[in-house]
């Protein structure tokens, strides 16, 4: 059926701080990623607090973010936090072959972004497939570090109800870490509402 021969086209762009190629980007996506119930005002106050207080960096860029998308819409504002995130991103599997990475990734495919974008948002440079507009499916930061999400299950834990998304991980490891042994620091305090598989 048609359905089975979808094809798609890829985007890329290089823009250090969001400007118009970050606005094309949201409108590019939004609303169609839009998810439902997140027009409350409260909502948005608590999604934006608990970034903020978890890990305030990214707190910051979100804020940030969500100002130059330049969109009168506060669930774009709730959604861009990664608090919470409506549904699991991504399933799948990658090997490597030689220098390369294969990865084969299970994602609905009227939801992916098809988008690679290398930013600046905090001190180093990053490149990565977005998800959830500035997530990362996977990507590499200006060290060298390269980081990569697997899964992305919806499996929750007692003690991570209120939690983050996967690729908003990939991006925080990425902002903040230059080499592997760096990780386990940067995961200190992580609150994840998915059980998440990574490769790092």
């Amino acid at each position: 059926s048609d359905r089975d021969h979808r094809c798609t086209t890829f985007r890329a762009f290089v823009e250090e701080r969001p400007g118009e190629q970050w606005r094309a980007h949201v409108r590019r996506h939004w609303p169609r990623l839009r998810p439902s119930g997140v027009d409350d005002p409260f909502t948005t106050t608590w999604r934006t607090s608990v970034l903020g207080l978890s890990i305030p960096a990214l707190g910051a860029m979100s804020a940030d973010l969500a100002a130059a998308a330049e969109l009168d819409d506060p669930g774009l504002t709730a959604f861009l936090t990664h608090v919470d995130p409506p549904r699991p991103e991504v399933t799948g599997r990658q090997v490597t072959g030689g220098r390369a990475l294969v990865r084969n990734l299970d994602a609905d495919v009227t939801r992916h972004e098809w988008t690679l974008w290398q930013s600046r948002l905090g001190r180093r440079r990053v490149m990565g497939t977005t998800a959830g507009l500035w997530g990362l499916l996977d990507g590499i930061n200006e060290d060298g570090l390269v980081v990569s999400l697997n899964s992305d299950r919806e499996v929750r834990h007692d003690d991570a109800v209120h939690g983050l998304s996967g690729p908003l991980l990939v991006r925080h490891l990425l902002e903040h870490c230059a080499v592997v042994r760096d990780v386990d620091e940067a995961l200190t305090g992580w609150r994840t509402a998915t059980t998440h598989d990574i490769t790092v």
